[in-house]
């Protein structure tokens, strides 16, 4: 199963980090058109919620190649607003930094592993601001 869980300025906002081998416990919407968006703030639509663990994450370019990374940033170190993070994306298995252009807009594709032996692939999309 597939879920679409997307987030543009809202993770900028206010997204937490997300790391390999984490819980997490996502409240998403559910459009007309059957795709799923995340939630961070309350809404005065049904919600629902998704729980399980991040097992793999890939920066998804422009041009659609994908790239393994270690972790989505917190919308704070993506704005540079965290004082103990400063935002950098490595490259899975690499010493590399991955370093979008300023106007870049990432997606970041968000594996995850559910209690009933599915994976659910979750997109969490943010844009940066350096």
């Amino acid at each position: 199963m597939e879920i679409i869980i997307e987030a543009d300025g809202e993770h900028t906002c206010c997204g937490l980090e997300v790391t390999r081998y984490q819980r997490v416990t996502w409240t998403y919407l559910t459009t007309r058109d059957g795709r799923f968006f995340q939630a961070l703030h309350p809404l005065d639509v049904p919600v629902s919620e998704v729980t399980g663990t991040v097992v793999d994450i890939e920066v998804v370019r422009a041009d659609g190649s994908r790239i393994g990374v270690e972790r989505v940033p917190s919308g704070n170190a993506f704005s540079g607003n965290d004082p103990h993070d400063d935002g950098v994306i490595m490259v899975l298995h690499t010493e590399e930094m991955l370093d979008p252009s300023p106007d870049e807009r990432l997606l970041f594709m968000v594996t995850l592993d559910v209690a009933d032996g599915r994976t659910q692939t979750s997109r969490v999309r943010a844009d940066v601001i350096r």
